[in-house]
Parts: structure tokens; sequence; C-alpha cells
């Protein structure tokens, strides 16, 4: 039987990430799988609809017996309110009039959107997460030793803090954007946000204070994501830096693959030896989701979840530097997976 795919939204910008449904994918691999395929186009919204108990793409009713299946892939901290009700509509009348499958569940976007209800989620069922703290005033600041990283729960507005001065210094900076509705010049990333009109996000914007982790393991510092489809295991790698303290390390930040691939031999065997921690994770995240930790001690310490799966044009950049790894990112594998044909 032919398989068919609803592809209901894309995440942000991202516009090349797998995860996101990019034109790469749809454009230069998807056709050549001969599968029903709709897609949205739009961002953080969808052309699909409701009308008279009926599913709509644009003015066409789908006959939704030709689709398997069903990806929902929002970046779930920029829905609005208002488009977050046409992506709810469609998610409960495919699950009450179809047997499509649906990957994600719509209920857990709230924990890619809000990093302190996975926090808790996660602490509740016996993982490790950072100490953290909704900051609710100025008094608040002293209540995680520094140095410790103050940031929006929802957006990627941050910094790492060491003292009493340079948290109010931010405090300032994401109250002021929580308050007006308009994100302030003065964090990493202003420039990605400036635009975006935080009273109209479906999920509430909050000031937290999450305790920074010191991963340095003598020979570099890591950060780690294994990423999930359909609840498999499709891959796991760290990014390094031989700086001690980074306050993120990023692709570009790899100039010594000698560390590198340390880094990977380190990961996989962490994966192993914490496999219950990582089964418990899998299980209370998303379907399909990159789940980012760190490395502590020989334990996971997890950050955490987003829709994306890491996938990206950077990421297969990497690909040339460990042939030996067994990491496969191959679109057709991860489609395989989705669709349940993966052995």
């Amino acid at each position: 039987m032919k398989k068919g795919i609803l592809w209901v939204g894309r995440k942000g910008n991202s516009k090349d990430s797998f995860g996101f449904a990019g034109e790469r994918f749809f454009n230069k691999w998807m056709p050549s799988q001969r599968l029903f395929l709709i897609r949205d186009t739009l961002i953080d919204q969808t052309l699909f609809n409701i009308k008279k108990d009926k599913l709509f793409f644009l003015d066409q009713e789908v006959d939704a017996e030709k689709y398997t299946h069903a990806v929902f892939a929002f970046n779930a901290e920029l829905v609005t309110k208002e488009n977050y009700k046409r992506i709810e509509e469609v998610y409960y009348w495919l699950k009450q009039n179809t047997k499509i499958k649906i990957i994600n569940k719509i209920e857990d976007f709230a924990k890619d959107a809000q990093k302190e209800l996975y926090f808790e989620h996660l602490k509740n069922n016996g993982l490790l997460v950072p100490d953290w703290k909704v900051i609710e005033s100025e008094e608040d600041l002293s209540c995680i030793a520094f140095p410790y990283i103050i940031k929006l729960n929802n957006l990627h507005q941050w910094k790492k803090v060491h003292n009493l001065n340079e948290a109010k210094e931010a405090y300032k900076i994401l109250k002021a954007t929580c308050d007006e509705g308009v994100v302030q010049e003065g964090l990493p990333l202003y420039y990605k946000f400036k635009d975006v009109d935080i009273k109209s996000l479906k999920f509430e914007t909050k000031i937290i204070a999450v305790k920074y982790i010191k991963n340095f393991n003598g020979r570099y510092s890591s950060a780690s994501s294994v990423s999930y489809v359909n609840g498999k295991m499709i891959y796991k790698y760290s990014l390094c830096s031989t700086e001690e303290e980074p306050d993120a390390i990023h692709i570009s930040d790899i100039k010594d693959f000698k560390h590198f691939y340390e880094a990977q031999s380190e990961l996989k065997k962490i994966v192993s030896i914490n496999k219950q921690a990582f089964e418990k994770v899998k299980s209370l995240s998303l379907d399909t989701a990159k789940i980012d930790f760190l490395i502590s001690e020989g334990k996971p310490i997890f950050l955490e979840q987003g829709v994306k799966i890491g996938t990206s044009p950077n990421i297969f950049e990497l690909e040339a530097y460990y042939p030996r790894m067994s990491v496969n990112r191959k679109y057709e594998k991860i489609l395989e997976i989705i669709l349940g044909d993966h052995k």
C-alpha cells in the first residue's frame, strides 16, 4: 500500500532542516519516494483547516484515507495563540476522525516552549536536570549559586552571570521584554527575535535562572544531543570545545577533530551506561525530538527537547570527518522510521 504523509507546519526559520521540512528535503528527496504528500509552506502556522467538519488544505478537501501519517513540526516557542488554535483543530480532527498515526503529541509542545516545565517534568520522574528557579522579582536573583544562566524560558535570550550586579543587568533587559512584549537589545541573538510579538505567543514567557554546569573533562567541554523519531534513537553526537567554560558550543567551534572523535566515544559510553535514563527521557518527550544534555561526572543532565531532530546541512558537513561513527542521518532512513518501515 502506498503511504502518505500530511506534513503540518515547519519550525521557525530553519528552512533547511529535515525536522522542519525544508526545501532540500521536499524538493530533492521526497518526490522520488512516490508518496502521497501534502505539506505546509508557512512558518509556525498552517494551511490546513477544518470547514464544516471536513479537512481542507487551502481550498481543496483532503481525502484523509490516502494518508497514513501526520507530522506536526512547529516551533512551539513562536506559535501564536491564534495560529495554535488552528493547529489544534487539525490535530484533534485527525485524532477523532481518522486512523492516521500522528507523530508528535501537540500537548507536549508546552514543554518544548517552556523550559521550566520540562525541567519539572523530568525531575519529577527521577531524571537529572540543572537547578532552576523562575525569577519573579529582583529579590529572586540570589536564589541559585553563581554562575548561572539567566534567560527567557522560550526564546534564546540569555546571559551567563557571575555576580548579583551582572544578574540585575540581564534581569532588567529580560523584564522589559516581558513587560513591553518586545525583545530588548543587549543580549545574544537579539536580531533573531526583535520582531517577535511576545504577548501574542501561545505559551507564557517567563524569566528563569538555570545553574551553569561545568562540563570540562580536562581536555574539552562538550554539549550533546540524542534524537528520536517515532520512539527510536536515530543518532547521538557531541559538539566539543577546548575552551574550559564556553557559554555555548556550536559546530563552528570544532577545530580539533581528535577531540571531536574523543567526545563521540565518550558519548557512546555514557548512553550505554545510562541506558535506563535515556529510555525514560524518550518516553517522557515528544515522539520526534532532539534532546540536549550535558555530561557531568559520567551522568547526563538534561536541558531541553525540541521538535527538530538535528539533520540540518551544517550537521551533514561533519559527516566526512567521522565515517567510522555509527551515525545515520540519511533522509531515507529517517523517513523509514517515521513510516514504521525501519527494522
